[in-house]
């Protein structure tokens, strides 16, 4: 798919469901103590990071421009943000390296920032579109790689040097729609590995979106088939930041 495609869709998402009547000062759901306001400063910050990291075309940028509103009107400082992250990425070649913070070697594609991106802006479009009713799930092939980029990106991360203190085992996420299937490998450290890996403690079942909604710690409706311990210290040892 062309992630930066999905940035422009999700990103206008995000900003139409902050225009709603009360979105701007209603609490995000998802997000204890964060307002639309909140939400709203939050993506446009980091589309404008982006943004810098994609002009400065392999090195960590050390300025970041337009980052705050200042005196600006907070919507037209976000709708400046995010255009100015997909024009970056549409006028860089998709191959050109980019220093990002998840790879050992700290670079990685064009296009590999263009999906992170787009994850990032489809998760908070959806916390957007909570602050005022229900919102739209995550599309079923963009949740699905959502769910596998965590495993490859959140995953490595975990907590450091915490150890894996919960079950030992597998854990298996089934998208009951798309028909994926990911098995992570809980113990000594929890990773992802060949779905024929074995037989699961317990798997967690939902939608694509769901799926991707759940390991960000957002309210969806999974259902654990066997060990629910095994999900729940899962969730638990992930890291977000």
């Amino acid at each position: 798919m062309d992630f930066t495609d999905v940035i422009e869709q999700e990103s206008a998402a995000l900003a139409d469901a902050t225009r709603r009547p009360g979105a701007l000062g209603g609490p995000v759901p998802a997000c204890p103590g964060w307002s639309g306001t909140d939400l709203v400063l939050h993506v446009g910050e980091v589309q404008a990071f982006w943004t810098a990291v994609v002009r400065a075309g392999g090195s960590m940028p050390e300025e970041v421009p337009g980052s705050e509103p200042g005196g600006a009107d907070l919507l037209a400082w976000y709708d400046g943000a995010r255009a100015g992250l997909v024009k970056a990425l549409r006028d860089a070649p998709p191959d050109a390296r980019l220093w990002v913070w998840w790879a050992a070697d700290r670079s990685d594609s064009v296009r590999e920032v263009a999906r992170r991106q787009a994850h990032e802006a489809a998760v908070h479009r959806w916390d957007a579109q909570s602050v005022t009713g229900p919102a739209a799930p995550i599309a079923p092939a963009l949740a699905a790689d959502g769910v596998l980029e965590f495993c490859q990106r959140m995953l490595p991360r975990g907590r450091g040097d915490k150890p894996w203190s919960g079950p030992a085992g597998l854990l298996r996420l089934a998208a009951d729609d798309t028909g994926g299937q990911w098995l992570i490998r809980l113990d000594p450290r929890p990773a992802l590995v060949p779905a024929a890996g074995g037989e699961p403690l317990g798997t967690v079942h939902g939608t694509a979106s769901d799926l991707d909604l759940w390991l960000w710690r957002r309210p969806a409706p999974t259902r654990v088939e066997g060990d629910p311990a095994a999900a729940e210290a899962f969730l638990a040892w992930t890291d977000l930041g």
